[in-house]
């Protein structure tokens, strides 16, 4: 198996931990399969698995969102992949072998506040319905996710969803108990500090369950 990844988000604070978590353990898992990697090389160099003897290093440095990359992107991919997993909903819509497309939310869509301008929404309801329409196969990470799918992207071929749940590093599993961090009970936000993420919500939560 050739298996491409554009892995440009791979430094990222929530894509780029999926592009980590996965790609690091399937070459691992498949010694046999060739994995090519597109991004940027300064984000390569950060992680050992990118030096192993079955990756295949691309550089590409086309902003994410950007006309740029619908050209740059099917270009510079070899033209014999088996398949090519898009890790968000850019896909690239001139490329013609196998796709896999991850849809996380339907942020883009379901919250203009997030997405302000005419360009930016238009953009990103042409590329979600690009995204389900060129894409063999659509993996969402949770139900409301594929609800949101369907909502929003009503010609999307249901055949095509996968529910695949985001995985839990197995480090989590073999935490050692120790001194707590802190005296006082606490909760841990691992998400961005942005509107959408309702850190608000969370800060009310922790004052109503504070003693």
């Amino acid at each position: 198996m050739r298996v491409g990844v554009d892995a440009r988000m791979l430094c990222s604070s929530g894509i780029g931990k999926v592009i980590e978590n996965i790609v690091s353990r399937m070459i691992d898992d498949k010694p046999d399969w060739h994995f090519v990697l597109l991004g940027k090389m300064e984000d390569f160099a950060k992680f050992p698995f990118t030096k192993k003897a079955n990756v295949e290093l691309i550089p590409c440095n086309a902003p994410i969102y950007s006309i740029r990359e619908q050209f740059e992107v099917p270009w510079k991919l070899p033209k014999d992949l088996d398949v090519l997993w898009c890790p968000h909903y850019n896909v690239p819509i001139f490329y013609r072998g196998r796709m896999v497309v991850t849809i996380h939310d339907l942020a883009h869509l379901a919250l203009p506040e997030i997405n302000k301008g005419f360009l930016k929404q238009a953009y990103a309801k042409i590329m979600f319905r690009a995204a389900t329409k060129k894409a063999d196969q659509i993996a969402c990470v949770s139900k409301f996710t594929i609800s949101e799918l369907k909502k929003y992207v009503p010609s999307v071929d249901e055949k095509k969803i996968h529910l695949v749940y985001n995985g839990v590093d197995e480090k989590w599993f073999s935490i050692k108990k120790g001194k707590p961090v802190h005296d006082k009970p606490y909760f841990i936000f691992v998400g961005n500090v942005k509107p959408h993420k309702n850190l608000r919500r969370l800060i009310e939560a922790y004052k109503l369950a504070s003693p």
